[in-house]
């Protein structure tokens, strides 16, 4: 099993919005939104952290302020109660979580002129070499996205941050353009790769190749501001009821 889920968590929320969506967010979230001093930045978090809790809900048939999590040695997030793996990752305008019952990484991230020399420094010299041979200036860029992004998920699904560099595992591409690496246990781990609007780069990686190779870009579920609102209203209304 495995599902995707994005937002677009640029359109803001008023302060009333903000505190509605907070009644449904974790605890240990809330003290990282309310640590930001950037008023927007923080607003975009509470989406981000509403958005979370409201597709893992989804995803359990729970209601999205029953959602608690548990943490591993290095911070990575898990669910309490529930043997699926999850992996966030938000970027300028998108959010976006990948849900399955295996180990699951995702990233997103937005096309950057110019980043060949991020490539030369931080990747294999064989995923450099796929990136140079191209000769479209544009095409470079996108084939670095790719790389990144692919390597950010794999980093994510391991769950290890910065212990794991970019340039310990190399990403092998076929000819029909599968993209694999090995993990440290030797697990083979498959990637795939799409672009959202605007573009925004999407790799999600697993062990699970077929699901990887059946998911599309259409299978990516949107949510909208308006789902969690209603989430958020919902607790609001019950909780007038019962004269809380």
């Amino acid at each position: 099993m495995l599902q995707v889920f994005w937002m677009d968590v640029s359109c803001g929320c008023s302060h009333r919005e903000a505190e509605m969506l907070k009644q449904f967010i974790v605890e240990e979230r809330i003290e990282k939104i309310e640590k930001q001093k950037d008023v927007g930045r923080a607003k975009k978090l509470t989406i981000i952290s509403a958005f979370l809790q409201h597709c893992l809900g989804e995803v359990l048939e729970i209601p999205a302020a029953e959602v608690r999590f548990s943490y591993g040695p290095w911070g990575k997030p898990a669910l309490q109660n529930s043997d699926l793996d999850f992996s966030l990752s938000h970027s300028g305008n998108y959010a976006v979580l990948a849900v399955s019952d295996a180990l699951v990484g995702i990233d997103v991230e937005h096309l950057r002129r110019d980043r060949l020399h991020i490539a030369k420094r931080f990747f294999y010299e064989s995923e450099y070499r796929d990136i140079d041979r191209l000769s479209d200036e544009r095409e470079k860029n996108i084939r670095f996205l790719e790389y990144w992004t692919m390597k950010e998920a794999y980093v994510k699904r391991a769950g290890k941050g910065l212990q794991i560099p970019l340039d310990s595992f190399v990403i092998t591409r076929d000819l029909q353009q599968s993209s694999r690496t090995v993990s440290e246990d030797g697990t083979e781990i498959w990637f795939a790769t799409h672009f959202l609007k605007d573009s925004y780069a999407v790799s999600i990686c697993s062990e699970k190749k077929r699901e990887l190779e059946m998911l599309k870009k259409e299978n990516f579920r949107e949510i909208l501001f308006a789902d969690l609102k209603k989430e958020g209203m919902s607790i609001e209304n019950n909780t007038q009821k019962d004269g809380i």
